[in-house]
C-alpha cells in the first residue's frame, strides 16, 4: 500500500509543475507590470503550492483507492465523488460495454494534475490566508473538496483571456468579473472560483462565499447532492410546468430556487421573489426524503467500494 500512496515516480512532476507556475507567475506579473517584490511573492507562493497541491491532492486520492484495493467500485466512485466527470465518463463507458477509461492509476495523476493546477492558481491569487485558517482551507480544496475544485480548474481556463479577475489577496476565493455563466445576471461559484459576478456586488459575494464553504465541508456530498436535486426534479418540474404553461420557469424554481443549498446561501446574501419559494413545510419534507435517500446511496456507495 505504501508503494502506491507514495508513488517516487511522481517527483519529477511536482518539481515540473513547480517550475512551470514559477516561469508562469514571472510572465503573468510582467505583462501586468506588477512591482518586483510582488512579481517574485506570487511566483513563488504559485511554485510552492503547485508543488504542495499535486502531492496532497494525489497522496488523499491514492489513499482512498488502496483502501479500497483498487476496485472498479472504489474507482468509479473516486471518479464520481472527487472529479464527476470521471465518474460520469466511466459509467456511461459501462453501459455501453467499454472499459473504463478512469483506471486507478489515471486517477491517481488526474489528482496529481488537478492538485497541481488548483495550487498553481490559488498561489497567482494569493487567495489563502496563512495567518489565519489558510492551510485549513488550502488542504481541503485539493483533497476532500476536490470536485469543486476540478470544475472550478475548468472556470480558470475558460476566463483566462474572457474575463477580469478581481485582485482580491487573502479573501480565500477567487473572483472573476463576467466570464463563465449558466444564466445571464446569476454567477457561478465552483471550488473556490466565483464567476460572473457584476460589479459592486458585496451582497452577492456572501452568496457565493457560502458554496466555497459547503464544497469545503461537505465535499462530494455537497457536489453530488446539488447535482442530484436538479436531476431528480427535473421531469415532474417539467410535467408540472407544461400543466401551468410555464415550463421553464417552473424547472428554475423547483431544481435551482428550492434546491436546499441555494436556500442556504440566499439566507446570507442575493435576493429571491417569495412567490418563487415553496411553503417551509413542503420545502422541509421534500429536502428530508431527498437527503434520507442520498445519505442511503452513499452509504450503499462506501459499502460496496470499501467495506464488502
Amino acid at each position: 500500500m505504501r508503494d502506491r500512496i507514495f508513488d517516487p515516480s511522481a517527483l519529477p512532476f511536482f518539481v515540473l509543475a513547480a517550475g512551470t507556475a514559477f516561469v508562469a507567475g514571472l510572465w503573468t506579473g510582467t505583462a501586468r507590470r506588477r512591482r518586483r517584490a510582488d512579481l517574485l511573492g506570487r511566483a513563488g507562493e504559485a511554485a510552492a503550492l503547485a508543488a504542495l497541491g499535486g502531492f496532497l491532492a494525489r497522496t488523499f486520492v491514492s489513499l482512498l483507492l488502496s483502501l479500497g484495493r483498487d476496485s472498479p467500485a472504489a474507482a468509479l466512485a473516486v471518479g464520481w465523488g472527487f472529479f464527476l466527470w470521471p465518474g460520469a465518463i466511466d459509467t456511461f463507458l459501462t453501459l455501453v460495454g467499454v472499459a473504463p477509461l478512469f483506471t486507478p492509476t489515471v486517477l491517481r495523476w488526474t489528482a496529481t494534475a488537478v492538485g497541481s493546477f488548483i495550487g498553481m492558481a490559488d498561489g497567482f491569487g494569493r487567495i489563502h490566508r496563512w495567518r489565519g485558517a489558510g492551510a485549513l482551507t488550502f488542504a481541503l480544496d485539493v483533497t476532500w473538496g476536490l470536485a469543486g475544485g476540478t470544475n472550478g480548474c475548468l472556470i480558470h481556463l475558460f476566463n483566462f483571456a474572457r474575463a477580469v479577475r478581481e485582485d482580491a489577496p487573502r479573501s480565500g476565493a477567487h473572483r472573476y468579473f463576467n466570464g463563465f455563466r449558466i444564466k445571464a445576471g446569476y454567477a457561478v461559484t465552483m471550488g473556490a472560483v466565483m464567476s460572473h459576478l457584476p460589479a459592486h456586488s458585496g451582497d452577492l459575494i456572501r452568496h457565493e462565499r457560502v458554496h466555497v464553504l459547503q464544497n469545503r465541508l461537505f465535499g462530494p456530498f455537497y457536489t453530488l447532492t446539488y447535482v442530484g436535486w436538479m436531476a431528480a426534479l427535473l421531469f415532474p418540474a417539467l410535467l408540472v410546468g407544461l400543466m401551468k404553461g410555464a415550463p421553464g420557469r417552473t424547472v428554475e424554481d423547483w431544481c435551482y430556487v428550492n434546491n436546499p443549498w441555494e436556500a442556504w446561501a440566499y439566507i446570507r446574501g442575493g435576493w429571491l421573489d417569495p412567490a418563487r419559494v415553496w411553503g417551509r413545510i413542503a420545502f422541509r419534507a421534500v429536502a428530508a426524503a431527498f437527503f434520507a435517500a442520498a445519505l442511503g446511496g452513499f452509504g450503499w456507495v462506501v459499502w460496496q467500494g470499501w467495506l464488502r
